[in-house]
């Protein structure tokens, strides 16, 4: 597989591995789906994988590049935060899914 975080395999990872990640957080998948680290599961841990490389591209496919951009810590927490918010929406629909069927 590519790097850590490139679910559409295109040698970067930007907001369209994210936006991946995001359709299929809490639920079994594959690399293509978000999960990097095998575990059958797109999760946390996988969204952790992903920050690490957020905005990087793969040097050994970029022609010309002699390395890879470092994330801003800024856009870490973004990431972090946006986690949070993916969870936290996560569960108000499944809360509102168990009243619905009572």
């Amino acid at each position: 597989m590519g790097m850590p975080g490139d679910a559409n395999l295109d040698d970067s990872c930007d907001v369209s591995d994210l936006s991946l990640l995001a359709g299929s957080y809490r639920q079994s998948g594959n690399w293509l789906q978000g999960d990097f680290n095998f575990d059958g599961n797109v999760d946390v841990s996988d969204l952790s994988l992903l920050a690490g490389t957020f905005r990087t591209s793969n040097p050994y496919f970029a022609p010309g590049s002699g390395g890879s951009p470092v994330p801003e810590p800024v856009t870490l927490v973004l990431l972090g935060l946006g986690g949070l918010g993916l969870v936290a929406r996560r569960r108000a629909v499944e809360d509102l899914r168990e009243l619905c069927a009572v």
